[in-house]
């Protein structure tokens, strides 16, 4: 079985199939104890995923409750992974904005209470943006803020079908982004468009070149 362990190990690195078919002509115990590799560390990967899923559920209660009172609102959290040391991002902004100086303060404030949790480790970092202008905008009060400004829109349109649409974000209302299409031709009169914001997949702010 040591000899086993030893050429799991080595050839796993290479193929999980040829590490299989390897053994099985080695030992025919090695089905077994392939079996038990496989469930142990697929085990690991999903206990690590929800882990990873309950801390930055935790991240969103505290930042939320610190939020509750505030100007600012939580618009996404990221989570990335570096060797051992994971980073959690928290973007947050406001109608107006948010400095550098108000990010750090939440940054402070979360990190303390993520740690007195007792769930936040030393290979744990947490930091607070602002959203960048790259990253999509997913909420009601951050199209309001984006009004006037051009817009790409990927959408759910008409039997389930995937539309891409750019164009001056003029509106919302009832729940829905009104976009004015820019024209080719000058003289064309284009229609807005309607996209109710439960059909939008993704909608990013374009950056516009004089």
């Amino acid at each position: 079985m040591t000899f086993l362990y030893w050429y799991y190990k080595k050839q796993k690195k290479l193929n999980f199939s040829l590490a299989f078919d390897s053994l099985i002509y080695y030992n025919p115990t090695a089905i077994e104890f392939l079996i038990s590799e496989w469930v142990r560390e697929t085990h690991f990967f999903i206990c690590r995923n929800r882990f990873m899923d309950i801390l930055i559920n935790k991240i969103k209660e505290i930042t939320e409750d610190l939020l509750r009172f505030s100007k600012f609102r939580l618009v996404d959290i990221d989570h990335k992974q570096f060797k051992s040391k994971h980073t959690f991002t928290v973007y947050m902004d406001s109608v107006t904005s948010i400095t550098i100086d108000e990010c750090r303060t939440f940054s402070i404030r979360i990190s303390e209470q993520m740690e007195s949790s007792g769930i936040f480790g030393d290979s744990c970092v947490l930091e607070v943006s602002s959203p960048g202008i790259d990253r999509p905008i997913k909420h009601d009060w951050q199209f309001k803020k984006n009004i006037g400004r051009n817009l790409e829109i990927i959408y759910e349109g008409e039997q389930g079908a995937e539309v891409k649409q750019k164009g001056k974000l003029t509106g919302y209302q009832d729940d829905a982004v009104i976009l004015q299409p820019v024209s080719k031709k000058k003289k064309d009169a284009v229609q807005p468009v309607t996209i109710p914001l439960a059909k939008i997949k993704i909608a990013k702010v374009q950056i516009e070149w004089n």
